[in-house]
């Protein structure tokens, strides 16, 4: 995403579309991680205001009202 990180911020991708995990099953609930935060193994190819595609994969931007910031998660659970 170094790529993309200025392209990422200018369409409107937030932190928590990037890095949000579930707010208490943390990452074991994939519809509330952010883009960055699932295991796709797979550099960004492209990038648009409502999706990353990585590879062949496809990441669609989405709500995710329980959704917190994983560094936040991290933080509760010390």
């Amino acid at each position: 995403m170094d790529h993309f990180a200025v392209e990422a911020e200018a369409r409107g991708w937030t932190a928590l579309d990037l890095f949000g995990v579930h707010g208490r099953a943390g990452a074991a609930r994939v519809d509330s991680c952010g883009a960055l935060m699932l295991p796709l193994l797979k550099n960004a190819t492209a990038l648009t205001a409502g999706a990353i595609t990585f590879g062949p994969l496809v990441y669609r931007r989405r709500a995710m009202p329980e959704a917190v910031l994983v560094w936040g998660l991290v933080g509760e659970a010390a």
